[in-house]
């Protein structure tokens, strides 16, 4: 297993007193992630860069920032998690960032519910945009309340889904 809790590792040699200094610096866990590993779900936690940290390699000082849960994840979206992590830096509406096997990415957060962001890595800057101005532009919390989705799969066409009784 790789012991992707550490973050980096220098060495300095020092001549006198004669000896080698070592120093370590860890990933400090943002949210609790999990993924499939053939029949088994692997629990661990990720950083704020998006690498997964092992249960039992990490270090956690108090508790995590967030109450932040991450469902599917893998080495191939760890960017895009990480930039959905950044983005909601400060910001406790995220509740959680799932991930299909296909790639598919959906969010889950207080305002919005639900938001759709599909399997475009390379849009995922210009999505986070998006979501960020429309929060901004809806101030009515009543309004919230009511919406029951976002879809941003079409960054052309932005679709909101708006319960009505």
């Amino acid at each position: 297993k790789e012991n992707l809790s550490l973050k980096n590792i220098s060495i300095k040699r020092q001549l006198f007193p004669f000896g080698l200094n070592l120093f370590l610096q860890t990933r400090d866990p943002v949210a609790f992630a999990e993924f499939d590993n053939n029949d088994e779900t692997i629990s661990g936690y990720v950083d704020a860069e998006g690498y997964f940290i092992y249960k039992e390699f990490a270090i956690i000082q108090k508790e995590l920032p967030s109450e932040l849960r991450i469902i599917g994840w893998r080495k191939i979206s760890r960017e895009v998690i990480s930039k959905i992590i950044n983005a909601y830096k400060g910001n406790k509406d995220l509740k959680v960032i799932s991930i299909s096997k296909k790639g598919f990415v959906m969010l889950e957060e207080k305002k919005f519910k639900k938001i759709f962001l599909g399997n475009q890595p390379k849009k995922i800057d210009l999505q986070l945009q998006l979501l960020f101005e429309l929060r901004e532009q809806i101030k009515d919390k009543d309004l919230f309340e009511k919406i029951e989705n976002l879809d941003l799969t079409d960054i052309n066409n932005p679709y909101i889904k708006v319960f009505k009784p």
